[in-house]
């Protein structure tokens, strides 16, 4: 997102603390954004440098316990110093088996392209047996009349087992 300015910046803080709370109620998903922030922080890339919008990213992204992934330089913009502003965000950084940058395939792009390969693969829960119920189908009167007529005296006096 390309925010700059006091007020839009803290709006688009509120928003994203608000996405983030609402991905949380819907768990077990897990939470990767990714984007150009266009806040640079040192606690990401400890050679560049920190600007009060990257302080706030990290601020809000620490406390609703989201990992950055990206260690590394990631627009070389002319004139300007290399910064750490195209970002990886996630809760499941344990999920992550490899994350980084690669170089843009647009000579004229100053961004590099960030990458995350992480493991997807859940196992399915093993398969079972089970019986389903087509309730419209059901034949009230005769199951009535089965219960009725069955001897349920006799038949829990002759079993001891409660189960």
């Amino acid at each position: 997102s390309h925010v700059h300015g006091t007020p839009e910046f803290d709006t688009f803080l509120a928003n994203f603390n608000e996405l983030v709370n609402q991905i949380r109620n819907e768990k077990p998903y897990s939470m990767f954004f990714a984007g150009d922030f266009n806040g640079h922080c040192q606690h990401w890339w400890p050679s560049g440098n920190s600007t009060t919008e990257g302080i706030k990213i990290e601020e809000l992204t620490s406390q609703l316990d989201l990992s950055q992934l990206i260690s590394e330089p990631t627009n070389f913009e002319p004139n300007k110093n290399p910064s750490c502003i195209d970002l990886i965000f996630t809760d499941q950084p344990n999920f992550v088996l490899e994350s980084g940058t690669k170089p843009s395939l647009d000579p004229l792009c100053h961004h590099q392209i960030t990458y995350c390969r992480f493991n997807y693969r859940i196992p399915p829960p093993p398969a079972f047996e089970r019986k389903i119920w087509v309730y419209e189908k059901a034949k009230v009167l005769q199951i009535r009349s089965s219960i009725r007529n069955f001897n349920w005296e006799n038949h829990f006096s002759s079993n001891c087992d409660i189960n």
